[in-house]
């Protein structure tokens, strides 16, 4: 018994297809997104029209999961029909996603080789008699049971179908096709997979089966290549019933073919430049032959190199621009000029490299080369020269405990001496070197009371060229007061953060940075409890030069309990506490003298 087809394409039966509610129209295809055929100016698609037979696959996804919800979909709609439901039969489900596939090469109820669904069941050893739906567009389980309740299927409710079968193909472009055989026995009741797959070699046997030839074409995106580099050529048919721009791109089926493979080699699908020239690659396609000149540039362009010095360091930085096609490139180095025997020291991939065994006060020259992937190299970059500088000192700066400021840093391998600078206008302003030394440390004795200053430490070499980068610029004020009998107390931090959490304001969390700062305010409030220093001036300088946004100074006792206590029983104070702008602070304890500070 022949299967009730769902769908026709002749023009001839559209007044049958009309009838009997089976659609084949572009009504059915209406919400269908049809992929536009684009390709680069510089290289136009070719196209042509063949005839005979083309075997050749096609990838996409068959969509078990799809294809399940949808079985159980109908099923829903039998049970509540009182019907039994149907069994999914996996050599069904198979035959179906087979034509469902079909469907995006040639959409028609004929199979693109001219046979039928009918054929392809019988073949398979189902003849007792069945029927099938075939459509596009529904990319849901959802709207593909809409699709065949909406369009007078009766094959889903008629109880003489026992099994089905159900097809989902879903394309790389995001067009979905579907195919739903029903069968009357129930064959094979075995297992079907529950989740998408991937597919990349779906076999498609293409006929000109009512004698109208159909379109191929070659997409010649990549008609120019560089040395070294691969590029894969896409093949595609049209689907020539959804209209000409409606096309399907290949997996297999067609060779390629090169003129000269010391030009231009091919593998599969792929194209790969190997020397400068053209050569022409053949594509054959069944009874088409399309010959592509394929231009390959020379190989990759040499690099262009920058020099400086890594700050930190002072060793020789390297940098240049990405060069196209290249994986990785070769750093050569000399130390006996632009025309001296240079040596490979280093193979990297990105594009800098610091020469960490360079050493200070010898000058270097280097030149780089890209490196491609089957190991074409570039001409050498530029030469560029450089002297390795000392490292620059790590410095930490304290308080001595006559208030003075005193700085200490790291012995720098290299250095004979260091040169300190200050100054008085800002981490930006003007440095003037206020001393020399040979040791690791200088107490800055004649700094002022009360006077915020900013240090910096240049580690010098015997090759005053090789000099190291300023050490990172550090701030503190001088006092006239011992700082170091202050104490920090978080424990006044944790009582305040309990009144912010009540309140449902966030934390404070603890500010290291400005401990110092703390730590100066605590010892000169003790002398002279005031907002401003002891010798009159403001704190604006200080707190500007740390950051510190408000500053809160208490006496009278040294438990922290009893002056939260006492904060929170002022509204002005506790207002500043509880305020949410406010997300680090500080505190010392200098006796029963405390500051502090928030940000």
């Amino acid at each position: 018994m022949n299967l009730k087809q769902k769908l026709f394409r002749s023009v001839l039966l559209l007044l049958i297809v009309l009838l009997f509610a089976v659609p084949v129209s572009a009504e059915m295809l209406g919400d269908m997104v049809l992929p536009e055929v684009t390709v680069e100016e510089s290289a136009p698609a070719l196209e042509s029209a063949a005839t005979g037979t083309l075997d050749f696959t096609i990838y996409g996804t068959y969509d078990y999961y799809r294809a399940r919800n949808l079985t159980t979909k109908l099923n829903n709609q039998r049970t509540a029909r009182g019907l039994s439901t149907f069994t999914m039969d996996p050599t069904l489900t198979n035959l179906a996603m087979q034509r469902a596939a079909e469907l995006a090469v040639y959409y028609s109820s004929t199979r693109p080789d001219g046979t039928t669904t009918d054929d392809m069941m019988n073949a398979a050893g189902y003849s007792n008699g069945g029927a099938y739906h075939l459509f596009g567009g529904p990319s849901t389980a959802a709207d593909a049971a809409a699709n065949i309740f909406n369009n007078d299927s009766i094959y889903w409710c008629d109880s003489s179908y026992r099994s089905i079968g159900v097809g989902c193909y879903r394309q790389d472009n995001g067009t979905w096709f579907w195919a739903v055989i029903y069968y009357t026995d129930v064959v094979n009741s075995g297992s079907v997979p529950t989740s998408a797959q991937s597919k990349t070699n779906i076999p498609i046997s293409l006929k000109d089966a009512y004698g109208d030839p159909y379109l191929v074409g070659f997409d010649g995106t990549a008609m120019y290549l560089n040395a070294g580099k691969s590029s894969k050529v896409s093949m595609y048919v049209v689907n020539q019933e959804l209209g000409d721009n409606y096309i399907v791109y290949l997996s297999g089926g067609f060779t390629l073919q090169t003129s000269n493979k010391s030009i231009a080699s091919v593998s599969g699908q792929t194209v790969t430049g190997v020397s400068a020239g053209t050569a022409t690659i053949k594509i054959v396609f069944g009874d088409i032959t399309y010959s592509v000149p394929y231009k390959v540039s020379a190989a990759v362009t040499a690099p262009k190199v920058t020099v400086t010095n890594d700050a930190a360091t002072g060793k020789i930085k390297l940098s240049w621009n990405k060069v196209s096609n290249a994986t990785k490139y070769k750093i050569y180095r000399s130390k006996t000029g632009n025309t001296g025997t240079f040596s490979l020291i280093n193979t990297v991939t990105g594009t800098s490299t610091i020469n960490k065994n360079a050493v200070a006060g010898q000058k270097y020259y280097y030149y780089v080369v890209a490196v491609t992937a089957n190991g074409k190299t570039s001409a050498k970059s530029n030469v560029v020269s450089r002297m390795c500088d000392l490292a620059r000192p790590d410095v930490s700066i304290t308080l001595t405990n006559a208030g003075k400021p005193k700085l200490t840093w790291n012995a720098v391998s290299g250095a004979t001496k260091y040169q300190i600078f200050r100054s008085k206008t800002g981490k930006d302003g003007t440095f003037s070197r206020i001393y020399t030394v040979t040791g690791t440390s200088y107490t800055n004795t004649n700094a002022a009371n009360y006077t915020v200053y900013y240090y910096k430490v240049k580690a010098v070499a015997s090759n005053t060229n090789a000099n190291s980068a300023f050490s990172v610029k550090d701030v503190i004020s001088s006092t006239a007061f011992n700082v170091h009998n202050g104490v920090a107390n978080k424990t006044i931090i944790t009582q305040i953060n309990n009144k912010r959490a009540n309140a449902g304001v966030p934390a404070l969390t603890w500010d290291s940075a400005n401990l110092m700062a703390a730590k100066i305010r605590a010892a000169e409030i003790k002398n002279k409890f005031s907002t401003n220093r002891p010798n009159g001036t403001s704190t604006d300088a200080l707190y500007t030069a740390y950051g510190v946004q408000y500053e809160m100074i208490l006496g009278g006792s040294t438990s922290a309990a009893t002056m939260v206590d006492y904060v929170m029983g002022r509204y002005d104070l506790s207002k500043v506490c509880l305020d949410a702008s406010f997300t680090r602070a500080v505190a010392v304890r200098n006796g029963s003298y405390w500051a502090i500070l928030f940000r």
